[in-house]
């Protein structure tokens, strides 16, 4: 496969969200090991960290686990899918990092009276995350973003930036969405075609059944009863041509998503404000995104805030779903205020071979340590 890369040379603990135990997931992660090993993974749940909505889960070497590494943050591709997408990434970064997994209760199993979580909530969440991580390990963490959870862990950076700290060691984006005018794909265009207002009309948007917590809350899922293109193509109305041109090739990946993802459900306002943000409106780094604090003020996510944080980004010119230029995007807007920045662009890697299986392990991971020695050993002391 081949693959370039480049680079340049370097030029407070939040409080704690209101926990309730009895709505998220409090299992630990059975058999995930040390790549390549028979040594598990120590796995607890940060204290403080668990909300209804998601907890944050420390993945520690069990043969060394007090042993003092940098730390790496990994948040989900997407709220709400499954944590075994990054379990080979996790099992290799955990030989020389302590590994955090910023961990998303699947939306079908949240009570209706927890609320709604949107965006806003992901990003406030991850920024949570960063200071916790800081706390427990006693370091910053490498803070990844990885296809759309990009979108909340850079918002999350350019806050932090903002609000001086406490910041993330650096930056790593991993196919993810943040300009979707260069290279759009097929599901991009369609999402702009038809906006928030359409999707919300998608027959993958329902109630959750009353077999399960989150009864009658509202959540984007493959698993919905409809699940079939007659009710697909009753449920928008689409420009002349673009059946032929968008339509089937969007379903084509909805169905080999749905096939990754299982029955995972993911909360419909989340999925509605990406849509907004990411393909209708193409906010995230044009700085009119809106974000919601956690006093309820709104305020604007303006990527000239961000400053003196390393940026990573990786890609594929084959991604089906994001090509590399829209993850690149970020260097363009960004560059002049960054220490240091890297670059790895793969040729033909599939949309999760970017972060998982045999393209990740030889192309993206030397590249990703390389990066991640480099922002310790350029970070400032003390």
């Amino acid at each position: 496969m081949a693959y370039a890369t480049f680079n340049s040379a370097f030029s407070s603990v939040p409080e704690p969200p209101a926990t309730d135990k009895s709505l998220a997931p409090a299992e630990p992660l059975p058999g995930w090991h040390l790549a390549g090993t028979s040594v598990p993974l120590r796995t607890s749940i940060v204290p403080g960290s668990q909300t209804p909505f998601a907890r944050l889960i420390k993945l520690a070497r069990a043969d060394a686990p007090d042993a003092p590494r940098p730390a790496a943050l990994l948040g989900l591709p997407l709220s709400g899918n499954t944590r075994e997408r990054l379990k080979d990434m996790a099992e290799h970064l955990a030989a020389d990092h302590t590994v955090y997994l910023a961990d998303f209760t699947d939306a079908k199993l949240v009570r209706v009276d927890a609320g709604d979580f949107d965006l806003s909530d992901n990003t406030n969440y991850i920024m949570d995350c960063v200071g916790w991580v800081r706390a427990d390990s006693g370091m910053p963490p490498h803070l990844f973003g990885i296809s759309q959870s990009g979108i909340p862990a850079f918002a999350a950076t350019v806050l932090l930036c903002k609000a001086g700290g406490p910041l993330p060691l650096s930056l790593i984006l991993i196919a993810a969405p943040l300009d979707v005018r260069h290279k759009p794909s097929a599901p991009a265009l369609y999402l702009k075609q038809i906006g928030a207002e359409g999707a919300a009309r998608s027959p993958f948007i329902g109630e959750v059944s009353g077999e399960f917590p989150g009864h009658r809350r509202r959540t984007f899922s493959h698993d919905h009863p409809v699940h079939n293109q007659a009710r697909l193509l009753s449920s928008f109305t689409l420009a002349p041509g673009l059946m032929e041109a968008f339509f089937k090739p969007v379903l084509k990946t909805v169905h080999e998503l749905a096939g990754l993802d299982g029955d995972r459900h993911v909360h419909e306002r989340l999925y509605l404000d990406s849509v907004v943000n990411t393909y209708e409106r193409n906010r995230v780094l044009q700085g009119d995104m809106p974000h919601r604090t956690k006093n309820g003020a709104w305020i604007r996510v303006n990527p000239a805030d961000m400053e003196g944080v390393p940026v990573m980004v990786v890609g594929s010119l084959a991604d089906p779903w994001c090509h590399w230029l829209q993850t690149a995007a970020v260097l363009e807007v960004c560059r002049p205020h960054l220490p240091h920045y890297d670059g790895l662009c793969l040729e033909e890697a599939r949309h999760h071979e970017t972060y998982g299986g045999e393209p990740f392990r030889i192309h993206v991971l030397p590249a990703l340590r390389r990066f991640m020695r480099a922002a310790l050993e350029k970070a400032p002391k003390g």
